[in-house]
């Protein structure tokens, strides 16, 4: 190999773009160059100098390593045959500490051997002795237009991962925004209330919605259409992305239209909605598009409920007894060119949960690959307390989910007169201290556990101080949080408090049902209640109204629950 033939080696015209004169003259003046030769010559540092920003001379290999490390160095002029450290081994030491930086190797050893070793020490150009200027011109031009090439590829590529970063960040943003819409298009008028049947059980509902991707193929509402009266809707969207996302978020804000304006006219028909929904979604979907769909009518006046399942896993529902009953798909998945309104009815009583879910759930595999959760669900919906005892058990049996997981577990608490004690105290302070007292020592007496005894009394005080400031004694937050900067509000209470004649209710049942026991805790005030539907977290406006005592109350119990019309607290823990 030729010494010529290592310099192309190092440089092909496909690796290198072309600079013109003036570019190279205005690079080569901005750079700093190391010269290390034993024999310098000077008029060669002359020309360097005329070249360079700054020529830094050094005149044996160990004190070029020295100035290196002292110094910013942009190229290397070297000669090999030097004391103490030759060429070669002055580059080997650099490139352990910079692989990049340019070496233009002054040598009058040519040899095969050499020129392969010097190549794979990544030297960029070859000077002959003895040295002729046009060819250590060339030399450095070709070397600093190498260090150019590869500080543009290195800028361009930064600057194309940059705009990629940019171009992520806002697409996220964008989903992130589209799911925000979607959050607040889905409606659940019953987050955070309760339902009282004729026989004064309460129902009640939690919801699990975890979208695979920020833009979801899932959805679902909970609307009331009339008093005591729900339509539960969960819609599935087979298919990822965008195109599935739309379809669902078409199907809640067309289900929310029509239930508005059924509550407008006061006339609400299951069947017609179901109908009128179908009808419509079906020209909004593609021609191979297929939505699953679960809609359930429930009247808890009359106790009865009436369903339409397209394509949809089976309702499951756990009876007073135990036992489980599977409500199948009574409809093929709505689809362009298919027709399909069938509706069935199932009673409500004798029932105590309701689990209606996307498929999302029931079709994750398990963790020891032996089948679908399908074969689990059943046993883990039967021996949940609430809805997050489900959706944990249900996390600790999957793999990864690989789909978008959405339930709605409805439940039902009777509260037998005879297991109830009641205590009824006037609007007074030092009578909410003294039932907070007689309350504790109620639920030392019927054996809870220690911790969740204290977790109780402290949630329970907090609603029974809400009952008895923003209930009856109507206090808005902001009104009492000016007086609590001015030092004022407990002398404002005492004052308050004397113009109310009203009085504060509370019962406490403890309820066996199946394999668990419930402590259920009534708070009721005579107040004007408030707006329910504000404490709803999953709807981005609806952050504002729960205070610290609702949020200390919520997380230091199961559920914290209202009434209609924000009268009657209820809170809910499993203590067996």
């Amino acid at each position: 190999m030729t010494a010529k033939a290592a310099i192309n080696y190092n440089l092909s015209s496909a690796d290198i773009i072309m600079l013109d004169f003036n570019q190279l003259f205005e690079i080569k003046k901005g750079l700093t160059v190391l010269y290390v030769d034993d024999e310098s010559a000077p008029w060669l540092i002359r020309k360097l100098m005329r070249i360079f920003k700054d020529v830094i001379v050094a005149e044996d290999g160990m004190k070029a390593l020295m100035k290196f490390n002292q110094n910013h160095i942009d190229l290397i002029l070297t000669d090999y045959m030097m004391p103490e450290l030759n060429g070669l081994d002055l580059i080997r030491k650099i490139r352990k500490i910079n692989q990049r930086i340019p070496i233009i190797l002054i040598t009058g050893y040519v040899d095969t051997d050499f020129l392969i070793e010097s190549i794979n020490l990544g030297v960029t150009q070859f000077v002959i002795k003895p040295i002729q200027m046009p060819a250590l011109i060339d030399a450095i031009e070709m070397a600093v237009s190498q260090y150019v090439v590869e500080d543009i590829v290195q800028k361009n590529q930064a600057q194309e991962l940059e705009i990629l970063r940019y171009k992520e960040k806002y697409h996220s943003a964008q989903q992130e925004m589209a799911f925000l819409k979607e959050l607040k298009i889905i409606k659940n008028d019953l987050s955070h209330r309760t339902i009282e049947s004729p026989d004064k059980s309460l129902w009640f509902v939690g919801v699990c919605y975890v979208p695979l991707d920020i833009l979801s193929g899932d959805s679902y509402s909970i609307r009331e259409v009339s008093s005591q009266k729900y339509l539960f809707c969960i819609s599935d969207a087979m298919g990822k992305g965008l195109s599935a996302s739309v379809t669902t978020i078409l199907t809640t804000s067309f289900i929310n239209h029509m239930i508005d304006q059924s509550k407008q006219s006061g006339n609400f028909d299951f069947k017609d909605f179901v109908v009128n929904y179908t009808e419509f979604i079906k020209k909004e979907l593609l021609s191979e598009e297929i939505l699953c769909a679960a809609f359930v009518f429930f009247d808890f006046q009359n106790e009865t409920m009436d369903y339409a399942i397209y394509s949809m896993p089976p309702v499951l529902i756990e009876k007073s007894d135990g036992s489980l009953l599977k409500l199948r798909c009574n409809n093929l998945p709505i689809m362009r060119y298919i027709n399909s309104h069938v509706i069935n009815s199932c009673s409500l009583k004798n029932i105590t949960k309701i689990l209606i879910y996307s498929d999302g759930l029931n079709e994750c595999r398990t963790i020891n690959k032996s089948g679908i959760y399908q074969e689990e669900l059943e046993d883990d919906f039967l021996n949940s307390a609430f809805k997050d005892d489900l959706y944990e058990k249900f996390k600790a049996a999957t793999e990864t989910s690989e789909d978008d997981i959405t339930f709605i577990l409805l439940q039902r608490l009777n509260c037998p007169s005879k297991n109830q004690q009641t205590f009824v105290i006037e609007n007074r302070i030092e009578q909410v201290n003294y039932l907070g007292c007689e309350v504790e020592k109620y639920l030392s007496s019927i054996g809870l556990k220690e911790e969740l005894n204290v977790a109780t009394i402290s949630s329970f005080n907090e609603l029974l101080i809400n009952a008895y400031e923003h209930g009856n004694l109507n206090i808005k937050s902001s009104e009492k949080n000016e007086m609590v900067k001015k030092g004022t509000y407990e002398d404002f209470l005492l004052e308050k408090e004397k113009l109310v004649d009203k009085k504060i209710t509370v019962t406490i049942n403890t309820i066996k049902h199946q394999i668990r026991e419930f402590l259920v805790i009534k708070i009721e005030d005579e107040g004007f209640g408030f707006d329910v539907s504000k404490l709803n977290d999953a709807n981005p406006d609806n952050k504002q109204l729960s205070g610290r005592g609702i949020k200390i109350a919520k997380t230091l119990s199961n559920k914290v629950l209202y009434n209609e019309p924000g009268t009657i607290a209820v809170l809910i823990n499993a203590i067996g």
